[in-house]
């Protein structure tokens, strides 16, 4: 039963029935998987530095979260913030492309971007407003949703 009612959480290799059950991460991981399993992923692309340049390029504005399976911060905040209705209606009317960039397992892309930001590790929040060519607006790492609808405001 569990194995069917959570598949892509048990193909994590994390699931109660696991000899790791009992490890902090195996238990992050399986419920921050079963916790997404009914969210709205269509909003989120995966990141890379093309898309985020073609999405400049339009000059839609581009939020970037960079996260990771791990991250409490992070699950805070997408479960606290970014993934509320008044947040996601915010993306919504201001035609903000959500971009999504996973450091769980590393990787040397998003470590690149992380560095070039004067960060260690994630969270990482940039605001790329519309038609702007500098750098990203670099967010804190606790998220409220004033601060967001405010950053999102044209």
């Amino acid at each position: 039963m569990l194995r069917s009612a959570y598949g892509p959480c048990v193909r994590m290799g994390c699931y109660p029935t696991s000899p790791h059950w009992n490890l902090d991460f195996c238990w992050i991981r399986y419920w921050s998987c079963v916790a997404n399993l009914g969210s709205n992923s269509d909003r989120w692309q995966t990141f890379s530095p093309e898309l985020l340049q073609s999405l400049r390029d339009e000059g839609r504005p581009v939020f970037v979260d960079f996260t990771a399976d791990w991250c409490i911060t992070c699950l805070a905040n997408e479960k606290a913030v970014l993934e509320t209705d008044d947040i996601e209606a915010a993306f919504d009317q201001y035609k903000v492309a959500t971009l999504k960039g996973d450091w769980t397992n590393s990787d040397p892309i998003i470590t690149a971007v992380l560095q070039e930001y004067g960060r260690s590790g994630v969270p990482l929040y940039l605001y790329f407003p519309a038609n702007h060519a500098g750098k990203a607006e670099v967010l804190p790492q606790l998220l409220t949703k004033d601060l967001m609808l405010e950053t999102l405001k044209p």
